[in-house]
């Protein structure tokens, strides 16, 4: 039977690239913020998704997208929470305001559209909400402690809902991609600098690390695609799924050895 499938967070990035690659067997509703970009969709006659407007921080257009799939199906078997935001910056030097638009957008819209959808989830014989987070929800690093700290409310929130969901036949995966080479990395991207700051010469130098990062090292959004597709047909999914090798590395060693030698570690990788 095909699968009904909603994604968030679609107007580019790995949520454009799994939206195309699983309308190919699904039907499947990619979301997107901006109503602009849903027009230009429209008008592309080569896509065959079904593109919608939901901005996740608004609960009146989550309900008005899925009473459209209601109408349509009256069901919903798939729900990807893809829609995210990025901040670098020290926790000190950031604002209140951009904290919370921070979780607005990365908890509180996974945690709104995941409520709002269960009633069509449940009539599914086979449900699932995978939800993507990062590798920032399974180690802190300096720089990124408001985005760390919405991930990880992503994780906690995940592994209850696992618990709970199963209990009437939902599955409750995670993704764990690591650095992709989506535009998240600009267009999704905002910074605090305060060059006055007391923690101005720790940015400077972790600012300085990403910056030297290169991007060829960066997961392909269609690679990680595939492997969230592989997630929603395979029968006996694994609930958490870490993507990158650093990322990989980080999570094995933050397990296995002192919380002091892992410190050790990153430290000298970031020389700080």
């Amino acid at each position: 039977m095909t699968k009904i499938i909603l994604i968030t967070g679609c107007s580019s990035g790995l949520g454009l690239v799994l939206a195309k690659e699983l309308s190919k067997q699904a039907i499947v509703y990619a979301s997107m913020r901006n109503l602009d970009k849903i027009k230009a969709f429209l008008d592309d006659k080569s896509i065959s998704f079904h593109p919608i407007q939901i901005d996740v921080t608004q609960p009146k257009s989550i309900d008005l997208a899925l009473a459209l799939i209601q109408k349509k199906h009256a069901t919903l078997d798939v729900l990807v929470n893809n829609a995210g935001v990025m901040h670098m910056g020290s926790f000190g030097d950031t604002s209140e305001k951009e904290l919370r638009r921070i979780f607005e957008t990365n908890f509180f819209g996974v945690s709104q559209v995941t409520k709002r959808a269960l009633g069509l989830l449940k009539k599914s014989k086979d449900a699932r909400v995978i939800n993507i987070s990062s590798s920032s929800g399974l180690t802190g690093m300096p720089s990124l402690s408001a985005y760390a700290a919405s991930k990880w409310a992503v994780e906690g929130l995940s592994e209850s809902l696992r618990f709970e969901l199963q209990t009437i036949g939902i599955k409750v995966l995670l993704i764990e991609p690591g650095l992709i080479r989506t535009p998240l990395i600009k267009d999704n991207f905002s910074v605090t600098q305060s060059p006055n700051s007391e923690f101005a010469p720790l940015m400077k130098t972790l600012f300085s690390k990403w910056e030297s990062l290169n991007p060829k090292n960066f997961l392909d959004p269609e690679s990680v695609a595939l492997t969230i597709v592989k997630r929603i047909y395979q029968k006996k999914p694994p609930f958490r799924t870490v993507l990158s090798n650093l990322s990989k590395l980080k999570f094995f060693l933050k397990k296995i050895v002192p919380y002091s030698i892992y410190e050790w570690i990153i430290r000298k990788s970031l020389s700080i």
